[in-house]
């Protein structure tokens, strides 16, 4: 018990630290600070972090005063490490239901802090959560954009290989024009499956 509080105490003063801080920049950064602060916490002791879950949205409450932001922020932590069993057990005990707009701020967040594994995660267990095609679509685009715009070709064909692997290709169709000009604008070789679709959905 004293261990978990001088974990809080921890977290705690991290986030009235940046809180501080951030009304001397832009207040759009506050997001991807509260996570970084969090992921750090985590990955200092999962377990206390865990235990201490409901305080930490507390704690956040003071510097992020949206719910949807607080739950979406806390749960990157739990997607970048993997722990996909924990935020959904955390969601439960909030009462919470995953929707389109907390998919819009979970990209929001991951392309703002440029961690792709925050998406990768969530994709590996869409099934866990119900994400439909439409948030499967917003997340394959903003991994296409995290990986287009830092010359990754790996990243884009990994994305590649996940979305014709998908039933109903015409609710993709803007992922792959956008994975079409990212490849262009980094002279990539394109996929000849790829070409395919390219040349059918820009008629």
């Amino acid at each position: 018990m004293r261990t978990l509080r001088y974990c809080r105490n921890q977290v705690k003063k991290a986030i009235e630290e940046f809180d501080y801080f951030s009304h001397y920049g832009k207040h759009g950064s506050l997001s991807s600070a509260a996570f970084f602060v969090l992921w750090a916490a985590f990955k200092k002791n999962d377990k206390l972090f865990q235990e201490g879950c409901n305080f930490t949205v507390e704690t956040i409450n003071g510097s992020i005063e949206s719910r949807l932001q607080q739950i979406c922020i806390l749960g990157s932590v739990f997607l970048m490490e993997e722990f996909h069993i924990q935020f959904v057990d955390f969601l439960r005990k909030q009462n919470y239901n995953i929707s389109t707009e907390d998919v819009e701020f979970i990209c929001s967040l991951t392309r703002k802090c440029k961690k792709p594994a925050i998406l990768e995660s969530f994709m590996n267990a869409h099934e866990l959560f119900k994400l439909t095609d439409k948030s499967r679509a917003r997340i394959y685009g903003s991994l296409v954009e995290i990986h287009g715009k830092a010359n990754n070709l790996t990243g884009l064909l990994k994305v590649w290989e996940q979305v014709v692997a998908e039933k109903n290709l015409n609710n993709f169709r803007v992922v792959i024009l956008k994975l079409g000009h990212f490849y262009k604008c980094n002279n990539f070789s394109v996929p000849t499956d790829m070409q395919y679709y390219l040349k059918q959905y820009r008629e």
